[in-house]
């Protein structure tokens, strides 16, 4: 017993506490520290100051956010990473940031970062920064400072009155905010056409060379009213008067009789507008029958394809009718000889 506790005495009497310190690579024995590493390895000793020895940047690196910023409000902020021939972070020096929006600037180096805030002159569009230590020069990074969406106020154009059956287009003023900026192409817009008859139309309008454009077919729309266009919160209106088409010209009629039936084929078309097209498919049309004897039958429909056709029953046989028609055109009567049916051989 007695010569094991002297064992375990001399043993323990030979242990020393070893000292470690950490590094660039991880913690290593303070007794396997060199000079020469403790150069390049950015050495630190618990609360003592770094023994690097002092060198020359061999790299810098510059990053700027945020990516967007919107013009007069967002300030951006400029970091450069300096680095030694070894890796380490440098821990003195000035770099000097060249930006394009804000020209050059300088800031001092800590613990290997130098960095400024800045705030771009409200000019939009894609700009470069770099940053320079001594002789060295960073790649460029780029940032963006968009237009002040919320200064800018739509304005629409004069539109043209509104006419059945025609492509009509709705479009804005140049679209720009308060410093003159011009609306980013793909900015979405939308228009809203409240017609006089509480009937409303709404548009979806991209913006294109800094306006905002819609083409609206003119359909099942029986007046003008007030367009209004709107980019987030901001809006601008203006009025819009509706035009009726007109026909082009008179439409032909065709009308037969039908004895074993007593009654008439009719056919009317085709119905063509003063825009150079045929009246659209479905277009409601009315025509009256008067057989001379003070007889009137109606019949109405739709058109398709320009035309209605239409058998009118309790019309006697005679040599001329006078025929009535009504449409979204007008009225007009035509007092029309009797023939065959069309395809009657």
């Amino acid at each position: 017993m007695i010569r094991s506790f002297c064992l375990f005495m001399a043993f323990a009497s030979n242990v020393q506490a070893e000292t470690y310190v950490s590094d660039a690579f991880g913690m290593v024995p303070e007794t396997a520290i060199s000079g020469d590493r403790a150069t390049w390895a950015g050495l630190r000793t618990g609360s003592a100051s770094q023994i690097v020895q002092p060198s020359d940047p061999s790299a810098i690196f510059i990053f700027i956010g945020a990516k967007s910023m919107v013009a007069g409000k967002d300030d951006g902020h400029a970091v450069a990473l300096t680095l030694d021939q070894n890796g380490n972070l440098l821990q003195e020096g000035s770099v000097e940031f060249s930006l394009e929006t804000n020209g050059k600037d300088t800031a001092f180096v800590s613990d290997g970062i130098a960095d400024l805030i800045f705030q771009p002159e409200p000019k939009a569009g894609v700009f470069a920064g770099g940053a320079s230590i001594g002789s060295l020069q960073s790649a460029r990074a780029l940032y963006r400072v968009t237009s002040d969406l919320e200064s800018v106020s739509p304005l629409l154009l004069e539109a043209d009155p509104l006419r059945v059956e025609t492509f009509e287009t709705l479009t804005t003023t140049p679209l720009a905010d308060q410093y003159g900026n011009l609306v980013e192409d793909g900015m979405g817009m939308t228009l809203l056409l409240d017609h006089d008859d509480g009937s409303t139309t709404l548009l979806s309008a991209p913006v294109r060379e800094a306006k905002a454009e819609a083409t609206i077919l003119v359909r099942d729309i029986t007046s003008g009213g007030t367009v209004k266009a709107y980019l987030g919160t901001n809006s601008g209106s203006q009025t819009t008067d509706f035009e009726p088409l007109s026909a082009s010209n008179l439409a032909a009629v065709q009308i037969w009789p039908i004895t074993d039936l007593n009654s008439v084929g009719v056919r009317v078309g085709p119905m063509t507008t003063d825009a150079g097209h045929l009246l659209n498919d479905g277009a409601p049309i009315l025509i009256t029958v008067d057989d001379g004897d003070g007889k009137l039958v109606t019949s109405s429909g739709w058109l398709l394809d320009g035309y209605f056709e239409a058998i009118v029953p309790g019309i006697s046989d005679r040599t001329s009718y006078a025929v009535t028609y009504a449409t979204a055109l007008g009225q007009e009567t035509r007092t029309v000889q009797a023939t065959t049916a069309p395809g009657a051989k």
